[in-house]
Formats: structure tokens, C-alpha cells, sequence
């Protein structure tokens, strides 16, 4: 799940290409972050050094894996990059407020460490019930560095 918070006039977006074959493709979750491979591709990963976006593609509504029809007809994925502040249920453990955020090999958010860890956001608000679509999620707020 993921919900912008931020005015769509601070923030960009960008497409990223997609195996239809790849974890992105397979992972099927609105909220998800992502860096490039080799060849360009959006891929999950945790060696993101710093460079990984939140995917907005819609997913399915009720909160189970799949990507709206766009993604396979397009074969690819949009971004956001800038000071984005969203509500996201795709976090791991339990961050807490001002923690600092990297990416886990699932596409998730996990706490992370300086100096160690590539930090691409920070806990703005730790985990809390969200109604999103009918469906009651648990959320974290998040902003990006």
C-alpha cells in the first residue's frame, strides 16, 4: 500500500523498466522499493547504495499481490523520486519515530544504521491502523531523504 501525502508538485516520477519474469513483476505491491540492475531494470534489492524509489503503480485493492493491467501491458514501473512524505504497509519490524530507513531484499523498508547501512528514508510516524479501501492495514509515515 502506499499513500502520497506530498503535493504531486514536489515530487517527479519516472518509468522504470521490468522483466516480466522479475521480482518487481512477481512482488506485486504498491509500495515497494526498488533500484536498477545491470541493464537498467527496477529490481528488489538491499545493496540499493542509496539509489531506490517507492513504486506507485496501483496494485490489487484488497491488499493481495498483483499489479493493475498497466504494468504488463507497459513492462515497466513508476517511481517517485524528491522529498516524498507517503503512508506505506511495506516496512519490516518495528520502526520507530526519526528512525533511519534502507531497503531489505523483499522491497521493504527495515531500520537501518549510519555509516553501515544506505539510508533512502526516515520513520516519520511508527506503525499505526490505517483504513485504506475497506481494509484495515498497518502503516508507518515515511519521508524520503
Amino acid at each position: 500500500m502506499f499513500k502520497l501525502l506530498s503535493d504531486l508538485s514536489t515530487v517527479q516520477r519516472k518509468e522504470i523498466p521490468i522483466t516480466l519474469t522479475g521480482d518487481v513483476y512477481v512482488s506485486g505491491y504498491a509500495g515497494s522499493w526498488v533500484t536498477l540492475d545491470s541493464s537498467g531494470n527496477a529490481v528488489l534489492t538491499s545493496s540499493a547504495k542509496g539509489l531506490a524509489w517507492p513504486v506507485w503503480n496501483e496494485s490489487n485493492r484488497n491488499g493481495t499481490q498483483g499489479w493493475s493491467p498497466d504494468v504488463k501491458q507497459a513492462k515497466s514501473v513508476t517511481v517517485f523520486f524528491g522529498k516524498v512524505r507517503f503512508y506505506t504497509d511495506r516496512f519490516a519490524g518495528t520502526p520507530a519515530l526519526g528512525d533511519p530507513l534502507k531497503t531489505d531484499t523483499s522491497g521493504k523498508l527495515a531500520t537501518g544504521s549510519f555509516g553501515t547501512d544506505p539510508i533512502v528514508a526516515y520513520c516519520r510516524k511508527a506503525s499505526f491502523s490505517y483504513v485504506h479501501f475497506g481494509n484495515t492495514i498497518t502503516v508507518i509515515e515515511v519521508e524520503t531523504v
